[in-house]
């Protein structure tokens, strides 16, 4: 064989150049097959990310239905075009008195019959009390249950939506329920108690106006 070999040299090189040439096939099969996984691994990713963006979308749209379908009912309802007007614009004491006193806003409030500041939290809360202790405030607290209710129910959003809120003039004047234990049962959480948020002015209390 060695004899053969150096006799005939251009043995050695067609050896070689078919060592090569099979090391080079090897190696672009197994970069098409990096490449295959590569792309295969890609339209995974790919169809993960459009499944979960689509996932989301579909969560986004269930749960903003509420409240498209509460403020379409309280533009529909005649009942509610008033509420806003009777809550009334939240007062500035230094506009009435230079002094920075809520008693002349409280008086402002009660003689154009609006929600006056709310003693003790004058800064962020409104006085409802009034309001919805009159026949107006108590046809509009059993109207807005009766719709929250159905609107709770029939959501498909089961105890993820745990509160449904109106606020005209950005203060919160009906919350349903006001107190929710049903969703935290099971969980052995204690209830979710809103009424020390009733009356609450989104756009001046300082923790809630940035995102009201």
């Amino acid at each position: 064989v060695f004899k053969t070999v150096i006799s005939t040299p251009s043995i050695i090189v067609i050896c070689l150049v078919l060592f090569a040439s099979l090391v080079t096939c090897g190696l672009l099969v197994i970069r098409g097959f990096e490449h295959a996984e590569s792309d295969s691994r890609k339209q995974t990713a790919r169809s993960v990310a459009e499944q979960t963006d689509l996932f989301f979308v579909r969560v986004l749209e269930k749960a903003f239905v509420p409240l498209f379908t509460m403020a379409q009912f309280v533009r529909e309802l005649p009942e509610f075009h008033m509420l806003d007007i009777m809550v009334g614009d939240a007062c500035d004491p230094a506009r009435l008195t230079g002094s920075g006193e809520y008693e002349n806003c409280t008086n402002a409030a009660l003689e154009s019959g609006m929600a006056p500041p709310l003693g003790g939290k004058e800064d962020s809360h409104r006085n409802l009390t009034r309001l919805f202790d009159s026949e107006y405030g108590r046809t509009i607290n059993e109207t807005f249950e009766r719709i929250a209710a159905g609107i709770k129910a029939n959501s498909g959003l089961g105890k993820s939506l745990v509160n449904i809120q109106l606020a005209p003039k950005g203060v919160l004047t009906n919350m349903y329920p006001m107190v929710n234990c049903q969703d935290f049962e099971d969980i052995g959480q204690p209830c979710l108690d809103n009424s020390g948020a009733w009356g609450l002015d989104l756009m001046r209390d300082g923790y809630s106006q940035n995102t009201a």
